[in-house]
């Protein structure tokens, strides 16, 4: 008896832990272009833009990029596409850390994504410095892509799922998480049965 006990305890607790653990709604990234911050790569006077040629995840309605601490307000315009997918909300995440909301989802795929300084102070962006022109460091800029709002993770768990599929073989689609938890769930089924028979009283 006292092993049945224990056996309901210890699910109820992992059932907790794991709604616990994904239940949160913040912010979710939908994707990143994997740049280094090592430094400025673009300095933009007011009305200045730097462009660059991206892979855009879907569903991006943020775009996250790192300026110099140093200005206090800056005013980054980021454009997304030849369509224009502009935005112009600003929003500080830390110092130095801003994220520019569009005004719609980003088109997906391949796209010129462009920062411009709507601001009256020069706008460092950051990135990873590879060279330099006319003495001032260039490189890529460092980009992060958000999707729109908060979201917890029972949310964007068709997302993730549909990710778990890229760069892998073409039998292992989205339905390869699924089975994934589907045959973990069927393993503690059977292994609580099996603990459950175990504390059975004796007759």
């Amino acid at each position: 008896m006292r092993t049945r006990l224990l056996l309901v305890a210890g699910l109820a607790a992992v059932a907790v832990v794991v709604a616990i653990t994904l239940a949160p709604s913040e912010p979710r990234r939908s994707g990143t272009n994997n740049v280094p911050l090592a430094g400025p790569v673009a300095s933009l006077p007011p009305g200045a833009a730097a462009c660059q040629r991206e892979d855009v995840p879907e569903q991006t309605r943020v775009v996250r990029l790192h300026v110099d601490a140093a200005d206090g307000r800056p005013r980054p315009v980021v454009r997304v596409g030849d369509d224009g997918a502009s935005g112009r909300r600003v929003r500080r995440v830390a110092d130095g850390t801003v994220d520019v909301t569009l005004a719609r989802d980003a088109p997906e795929g391949s796209a010129e994504v462009c920062v411009r300084n709507a601001g009256a102070r020069t706008l460092d962006v950051l990135g990873y410095p590879t060279g330099e022109r006319r003495g001032r460091p260039t490189g890529p800029i460092a980009f992060d892509y958000y999707r729109a709002g908060s979201e917890s993770w029972w949310q964007v768990a068709p997302a993730v799922a549909q990710r778990m599929s890229f760069g892998k073989s073409g039998l292992l689609g989205g339905w390869a998480l699924w089975l994934a938890v589907a045959l973990v769930l069927i393993a503690w089924a059977l292994a609580a049965r099996a603990l459950w028979l175990i504390g059975a009283p004796e007759r």
